[in-house]
C-alpha cells in the first residue's frame, strides 16, 4: 500500500514537472514573437525618425528652384542635363549606383514650321448642342443618362478636370456618344481662397489653360513597343521629371522631395545602415507623353514581387503592390 502510495506521490510529480515544463515552453514561445515584434517596430519608429529628421524643407525648396530654372520637356536637351544633373548628386548622396537608361520611343512635338493649333470643327463641320458632365467619369454619365434621362449621343460634351484622368474622360465621352469634348479647369477645384492669381500669388490666373495628354495607352507604355519581359525584388520610390515647361508643381515639387530622400538615405548609409531590401529610387522620363520612361523601364525590369511608390504632385503617395 505504502509503495502503491510513493508511486503515486512519484506520478503526481512528475505530472507536474512535465506540466509546468510544457505550460513554461508555451508561455515562452508565444511571448518571443511578442518581444521580438515590439523590439522589430521600436527599430523602425526609430529608423524613420533618424530618416525624417534628416529631411530639411529648405533643402527641398533649393531642389526645387534649381530643376525648374529651365522648361525640360521629355526627350529634349534640357531634359537630359536635368537627368545628369541628378544622377551626379544620387552618386554624391552615397548610393551604390546611379544609371542612365536610353529608350527611343515615339514622342509628339510640335511642328515648328507648322504649328498646331485648335479647333472644334472637322472638315465636315461637327457641330452639337452642348452638354455638361461635371468631371465626365462613369458615375457623372450614368446620372445623366439613368437619372436624368438625358443622352450624350451626338452631342458635344463640357466637363471639368479633376477626380479622374483626362484620357479617361475623353474615353467615357466617346462610349456615351459624344462627338466632341471641350475640358476646362473649374476655380472651385484650382482656386485656394484668399490667394491671388499668379503672378503675385500662386493660383491659376484666369488666362491659363492645363496642358496634358489624353492617350489611354493602359500602361502600354511606348505605341510602338507595347510589352516586354524579364528580374528580382525591390521597393522602387520614384516619380517623373519631365514637364510641360518649368514643372514647378507638377512634377517638380515631387522631384525635389524624392531627392531630399534619397540625401537623406544616403546620409544614413553613410554611417552604416544598409535597407533589408533592394530600393531602387527612380526619375522617369516622359510621363506626360504617357507614362512612357517609367513603363519602358517596368517592361525591361519586370518582377514577380514589388512595391512601387510614386510621389504625385497632389499631395498624394501612391503605392502598388504587385
Amino acid at each position: 500500500m505504502a509503495m502503491s502510495r510513493g508511486r503515486l506521490y512519484l506520478w503526481m510529480c512528475l505530472a507536474a514537472a512535465v506540466a509546468s515544463f510544457l505550460g513554461g515552453f508555451m508561455v515562452g514561445w508565444f511571448i518571443k514573437p511578442l518581444k521580438e515584434t515590439a523590439t522589430s517596430l521600436r527599430y523602425h519608429q526609430g529608423l524613420r525618425w533618424k530618416l525624417v529628421s534628416e529631411m530639411k524643407a529648405e533643402n527641398i525648396k533649393s531642389f526645387l528652384r534649381s530643376f525648374t530654372k529651365l522648361p525640360h520637356l521629355a526627350g529634349t536637351e534640357q531634359n537630359l542635363l536635368l537627368a545628369k544633373k541628378i544622377q551626379t548628386q544620387w552618386k554624391k548622396f552615397g548610393l551604390d549606383s546611379a544609371k542612365l537608361v536610353h529608350y527611343d520611343v515615339l514622342l509628339s512635338y510640335p511642328n515648328e514650321t507648322n504649328a498646331n493649333y485648335i479647333s472644334i470643327m472637322d472638315e465636315y463641320g461637327i457641330e452639337g448642342e452642348l452638354i455638361y458632365v461635371n468631371y465626365a467619369r462613369t458615375e457623372d454619365f450614368f446620372k445623366l443618362e439613368r437619372e436624368m434621362r438625358i443622352n450624350c449621343t451626338g452631342k458635344i460634351v463640357i466637363a471639368r478636370y479633376g477626380k479622374i484622368f483626362r484620357g479617361n474622360k475623353v474615353k467615357n465621352a466617346m462610349l456615351a456618344g459624344a462627338i466632341g469634348i471641350i475640358l476646362y479647369s473649374d476655380p472651385a477645384d484650382y482656386f485656394a481662397p484668399e490667394v491671388r492669381p499668379y503672378p503675385k500669388g500662386w493660383n491659376l490666373p484666369g488666362t491659363a489653360a492645363q496642358r496634358g495628354n489624353v492617350l489611354n495607352l493602359n500602361g502600354a507604355g511606348d505605341p510602338l513597343t507595347p510589352g516586354y519581359p524579364a528580374k528580382d525584388r525591390y521597393v522602387i520610390l520614384g516619380g517623373h521629371r519631365d514637364s510641360w515647361v518649368f514643372g514647378a508643381i507638377d512634377p517638380t515639387s515631387g522631384t525635389a522631395v524624392l531627392q531630399e530622400i534619397v540625401q537623406s538615405f544616403g546620409k544614413l548609409m553613410s554611417r552604416g545602415w544598409r535597407p533589408r531590401r533592394t530600393i531602387i529610387f527612380a526619375s522617369w522620363d516622359a510621363e506626360e507623353f504617357g507614362l512612357l520612361g517609367s513603363t519602358e523601364w517596368a517592361e525591361v525590369n519586370k518582377t514577380e514581387k514589388v512595391l512601387v511608390i510614386f510621389f504625385d504632385h497632389r499631395k498624394q503617395i501612391i503605392c502598388i503592390s504587385g
